[in-house]
């Protein structure tokens, strides 16, 4: 930091301070310099030395840049990567606004799920959670639950996939040769989603997406749909359609079908999913979450009664 001086020194005689300000008031006229000649301008090319350091600046300005998968470790993470899905429902409107400013559902509250974010720099700019089976049910059991038991009958242990948000337009600009159109940003979440599921030991994933997704899901990862399209309450009543993988069968074709190829080359550490965010329950009632969730029951129930008011 920088001293500035002392706001006053010793004062002087009156007559130095008068002396002072009449030098200010009337400079001294000063001789202009003169002209000298124009230099060229000649540009020396970078040594050796200084090329490496102007490589070295610029692939850690392209590092900084670059989208970073990581599982969400911290409530505040978690939250963040719930805003980001919020404000991208918000923008298609599969979701009604809220003053809490995040989105999830129930089932998904728990050490059973796994929450994936993208970073760019500081800035989450994609997420999706991969949500295990338990007694409380899933997601999709809303509109899908006879299909679902079906599956369980079997003894299928499933995991659902989903809450899957993405902001491409944050991303940068995509180097020279690659293709812009082939979803790197979604290519990697559900790659962390897979093997979320592979942790926790489940046979099958299921997911409820958009029916114009369905083919791409089919054809780039082996999902079959197990379905009739339905509305679904959770986004607007905008309809879904329920696909299901069986993983023993996806990895074993892995090659078949590029997305999941790409899975089975580049797996994801089990280190990760174990430093993954639990839930823990002191945190979670003193947060935001937890006041959004009550007021998310509270519409439900409203909900509710307003169906059972209209089938009477």
């Amino acid at each position: 930091m920088i001293a500035l001086p002392p706001a006053a020194r010793s004062q002087g005689s009156s007559e130095a301070v008068d002396a002072l300000g009449l030098v200010l008031a009337n400079p001294p006229a000063l001789p202009h310099p003169p002209a000298l000649p124009q230099a060229k301008t000649v540009l020396v090319p970078p040594d050796d030395a200084e090329r490496r350091d102007i490589d070295l600046t610029e692939r850690l300005q392209l590092r900084c840049r670059e989208p970073k998968f990581s599982v969400a470790r911290t409530l505040g993470e978690v939250i963040e990567a719930w805003g980001l899905l919020y404000e991208t429902y918000r923008d298609v409107n599969f979701i009604s606004p809220n003053h809490f400013k995040v989105h999830t559902v129930p089932q998904a509250i728990g050490s059973h799920t796994a929450v994936v974010r993208c970073r760019v720099g500081r800035t989450t700019v994609g997420t999706i959670s991969s949500i295990c089976d338990t007694p409380l049910g899933l997601p999709l059991d809303e509109v899908y639950g006879p299909e679902l038991e079906v599956l369980r009958g079997q003894g299928r242990r499933l995991t659902e996939i989903g809450l899957l948000a993405e902001r491409s337009e944050l991303l940068p600009p995509p180097r020279g040769g690659e293709d812009p159109s082939t979803g790197g940003l979604m290519l990697d979440l559900l790659r962390y989603a897979f093997y979320f599921a592979v942790f926790s030991n489940a046979t099958d994933i299921v997911c409820g997406i958009p029916p114009r997704r369905a083919r791409l899901y089919q054809r780039a990862m082996g999902f079959e749909p197990i379905g009739e399209i339905k509305s679904y309450s959770t986004v607007e009543d905008n309809p879904v359609v329920l696909l299901r993988a069986e993983l023993r069968h996806v990895f074993r074709d892995a090659h078949l079908y590029r997305m999941t190829d790409y899975f089975a080359r580049n797996p994801v550490r089990h280190d990760e999913f174990k430093a993954r965010y639990l839930f823990d329950n002191h945190r979670l009632v003193q947060s935001p979450l937890a006041g959004y969730l009550r007021r998310k029951q509270d519409l439900e129930r409203h909900k509710a009664r307003q169906r059972q008011t209209v089938a009477a």
